[in-house]
């Protein structure tokens, strides 16, 4: 991206601003500004910039015309800007005809405008597309960084690069052979869809790259000619392939990137002090609610989420607030788990923060499955250390927020369940649905159902309601139920009558105890 002279004309708020020559030229960068009134223009002219001048120094010079108009042309002036009606009552026919042979864009600017406005709202627009492009550079660097985090492949890294400068992208060894590519969907009718890509020379002979310079290449590419600059990788005799039409002018940050894609099969085998802080916004976003949808995407595109993807969270939550814990041996066993369960780096994304650790499963058909066995796994290992919590699979485009909110959810029933350590969403649908309730609708359900009983036991320091959870628990079995409260099956069998004076109990109907289940369950929310 770049200010181009289109944006001087049309984009920075100034009228009848008229380009006289070149008009194919308009997009043309410019990337800066100078104001000149003497014959040496060109001298103190820039490659890109744009010159603004009132023509005094040549108004009735001809010949001086044409060799201001030629030398700015020469030194790679981006266009001549003439303030008209003040030495000219329009621009000469000469500079025009000269202009436009010379390929150099003329623009007509009014007198009312003042230099000093033209300058300050050029200087602005570059600033502000300075600032635009670090932040793109910043974002590509996190997303790379991430990818290497979340074990993505080599072509996820080249994927990202080519969005970034809109390229396919090709890594070669010093015989031009192709080792890695990525080619973008809108280039794969010119390279032709193949596993492997046949790269050679326009010529006889094949180039001798340099392994310490930057070098150039007529290549084709299965066929289809492309004009290339091939980037060295040190060390390792391999070159980065980039069509020379989109090579970027600045390409530092393509070498920098091009040291995070020397090390794309190493991996992180550490992970870094600040591990748990280091994905500290992406979390703030898990947590917050209203998030605008422009925020949303430049936390994932940050974090290299692919937001568009359905996915499943799976929590996984220490359960001492005191214990002091680090998480990284945990998430390394848990890529483990994922690597047995033949689970691609592709299909995941995992994180971390603070005492939790944050899994995304993206778009399995059998992720409820997936994160059921990883759970398990995981617990078999670490036993109570830490609470699990899995959401459905959210279908849809920037879901991940309910997911983690799904999930979080069901991490908060371990307070109603202390001696469980996974919670999955089809299993306590009952409760998720109770917290999408009214309040009065909660309080409706509970009145009509256990409420007698809650009164009961607080005037009488009774256990009924207690009694009758347990009786769930041990599916309805008097003589288990009876043994896990310790006390006789007679005293369980009272306990039930009493219960079935108080409201409507009867064991032999499913619709009376999921009534009543119900109203448990609302209950212990509630007071939970």
């Amino acid at each position: 991206m770049s200010f181009t002279l289109n944006d001087f004309i049309c984009n920075c708020g100034f009228s009848n601003l008229k380009p006289l020559t070149c008009q194919e030229k308009l997009d043309n960068p410019v990337t800066g500004v100078n104001v000149i009134d003497n014959p040496d223009v060109a001298s103190w002219v820039k490659p890109g910039e744009m010159v603004l001048t009132t023509g005094y120094f040549f108004a009735n010079d001809p010949n001086l015309q044409t060799n201001v108009i030629m030398n700015l042309r020469a030194c790679g002036c981006s266009a001549l800007c003439i303030k008209i009606r003040r030495f000219f009552p329009e621009v000469p026919e000469k500079i025009i005809k000269t202009a436009e042979q010379a390929g150099l864009p003329v623009i007509d600017v009014p007198l009312e405008y003042s230099f000093s406005e033209l300058t300050q709202k050029i200087h602005e627009r570059l600033n502000h597309q300075k600032l635009q492009d670090l932040q793109r550079e910043q974002l590509l660097f996190n997303s790379l960084i991430n990818t290497l985090h979340s074990e993505h492949s080599l072509q996820t890294c080249l994927k990202l690069i080519s969005d970034y400068i809109s390229a396919s992208l090709f890594i070669v060894n010093s015989r031009l052979q192709c080792m890695f590519f990525y080619i973008r969907p809108q280039d794969r009718g010119l390279f032709a869809s193949s596993d492997v890509l046949e790269i050679e020379t326009m010529g006889n002979s094949r180039p001798s790259l340099d392994q310490t310079a930057t070098n150039h290449a007529a290549l084709k590419i299965n066929a289809q000619n492309v004009d290339a600059v091939l980037l060295p990788f040190r060390d390792n005799g391999l070159f980065l392939c980039i069509p020379r039409a989109s090579f970027p002018a600045s390409p530092d940050f393509i070498q920098r990137a091009m040291k995070l894609l020397r090390f794309p099969q190493e991996r992180l085998s550490r992970t870094p002090t600040n591990f748990s802080e280091y994905y500290n916004d992406f979390f703030h976003l898990l947590l917050s609610s209203g998030q605008k949808r422009a925020d949303v995407d430049k936390i994932c595109e940050y974090y290299g989420y692919p937001h568009s993807k359905a996915q499943l969270c799976v929590l996984f939550s220490l359960r001492s607030k005191e214990e002091e814990y680090r998480l990284q041996p945990p998430i390394a066993f848990l890529k483990e788990v994922l690597h047995e369960l033949a689970c691609r780096p592709s299909s995941y994304f995992l994180a971390s923060y603070q005492r939790q650790i944050c899994l995304f499963l993206l778009a399995e058909k059998n992720s409820a499955q997936l994160a059921r066995r990883c759970a398990d796994a995981f617990q078999k290992r670490y036993g109570a250390s830490f609470t699990a919590g899995a959401s459905q699979l959210v279908w849809g485009d920037r879901k991940l927020i309910p997911a983690y909110q799904q999930a979080s959810f069901l991490l908060s029933l371990g307070d109603i369940f202390p001696t469980k350590n996974s919670f999955f969403f089809n299993d306590y649908l009952l409760f998720w649905n109770i917290r999408e309730m009214p309040p009065e609708n909660k309080y409706k359900i509970f009145e009509d159902t256990v409420k007698p009983l809650v009164d009961y036991d607080t005037k009488n320091n009774a256990d009924l309601l207690k009694t009758l959870l347990q009786y769930f628990d041990a599916q309805f079995n008097a003589s288990l139920a009876a043994k896990q409260l310790y006390i006789h099956r007679n005293t369980f069998l009272k306990r039930l009558s009493k219960i079935g004076e108080l409201i409507s109990f009867n064991p032999e109907d499913i619709n009376s105890l999921l009534s009543l289940y119900y109203g448990i369950c609302v209950y212990l929310m509630e007071r939970y």
